[in-house]
């Protein structure tokens, strides 16, 4: 309910506010925080807001020298969402590329440690966004069905992710294009 979300927002913001004085900016939990902030965020509609915090959370969490490949990857997925909400299709394009893209080497999705219904919507999505049809959606639901018949990827859906994710990437926005003057900026 819309209370809950509210209160989640406004502890989750005191607890990222505490961390980043105790731990300081660029630490690990400080990321996790943000990432969680962002989702209730979202929740309640603020999309621009949480897209702001997972670009951070994400240049945080690919800067750690213990780095979590299956972290950035759901992070990844969770911005290309955030993307779709906000009506960028082509950026929700590349960065769902990317996600997929680092999940390519993984030997198995279950030791990635990445969500299977996640991972299957991500897939989903950015075979509709390759068809030019941004407007179109995926359930969780037809998700959860897709991962329940079908345990791997096809010769062609493996193709078409290895063309997709060795697109130049990941694609996300700088603060200076949200106002109007920037390009894209490719995070480090």
């Amino acid at each position: 309910d819309l209370e809950n979300r509210q209160q989640q927002k406004s502890f989750l913001s005191r607890a990222l506010a505490i961390q980043k004085r105790h731990f300081g900016e660029d630490d690990h939990a400080v990321a996790i925080t943000m990432i969680n902030l962002g989702e209730a965020l979202g929740s309640l509609g603020e999309h621009a807001e949480k897209r702001n915090l997972l670009i951070k959370a994400l240049e945080i969490l690919r800067n750690q020298p213990d780095k979590n490949d299956a972290e950035i990857c759901t992070a990844m997925m969770n911005l290309a969402e955030t993307y779709q909400a906000l009506g960028q299709h082509d950026l929700e394009r590349k960065t769902l590329a990317q996600s997929l893209g680092i999940l390519r080497g993984a030997e198995s999705i279950q030791e990635f440690g990445v969500d299977p219904t996640q991972l299957m919507k991500a897939r989903q999505r950015s075979v509709l966004l390759e068809m030019g049809d941004g407007a179109a959606t995926v359930s969780s639901k037809d998700a959860e069905d897709q991962v329940e018949t079908s345990g791997s990827r096809s010769a062609e859906d493996e193709k078409k992710a290895e063309d997709i994710a060795t697109e130049d990437g990941p694609y996300i926005e700088d603060e200076e294009q949200e106002a109007g003057e920037g390009g894209l900026a490719a995070p480090t």
